[in-house]
């Protein structure tokens, strides 16, 4: 997904990640995607990134609110609540983890934007690919597919 880096706050850098990447609360906008949020960049000086296009991959600490739904309707919605946004998109893919238990994963796309669930994220529920689903992503981080 492509976006903007509009702001940056380098005073608010927090390592996140398995590897420990710096991140900075970054203001974004894109075609999908536009609000506050975490932004892990690429470049070593991060305030460099403000101006200019990154293409980037979504992930989030949690998922709360999921529920299958009839609306079509494809869109990332900033919340009142800091990096949370409430999420309509379709299943793009369903597949077994061959390790962690058989964990079952779910791709869920918004247009070019991807969020990737566990089964522990829908509660459960059971869907297929092409389903429209619903939820809210708390914590959302974007990082820069150049890492």
């Amino acid at each position: 997904m492509q976006i903007e880096v509009t702001a940056i706050d380098l005073t608010t850098e927090k390592l996140v990640g398995a590897a420990g990447q710096r991140s900075f609360i970054a203001q974004v906008r894109g075609e999908r995607f536009s609000g506050t949020c975490r932004f892990v960049p690429f470049q070593e000086d991060p305030s460099s990134c403000v101006g200019n296009a990154a293409s980037v991959v979504l992930s989030q600490e949690s998922v709360t609110d999921f529920r299958i739904t009839d609306n079509e309707r494809i869109s990332i919605t900033a919340l009142r609540e800091f990096s949370a946004y409430r999420i309509c998109g379709v299943v793009a893919s369903v597949a077994v983890a061959q390790s962690n238990g058989g964990q079952t994963l779910i791709n869920v796309s918004v247009g070019d934007a991807y969020f990737y669930l566990t089964d522990t994220d829908t509660g459960g529920v059971s869907v297929a690919v092409g389903t429209h689903v619903e939820f809210v992503a708390h914590e959302v981080c974007l990082w820069d597919e150049a890492l």
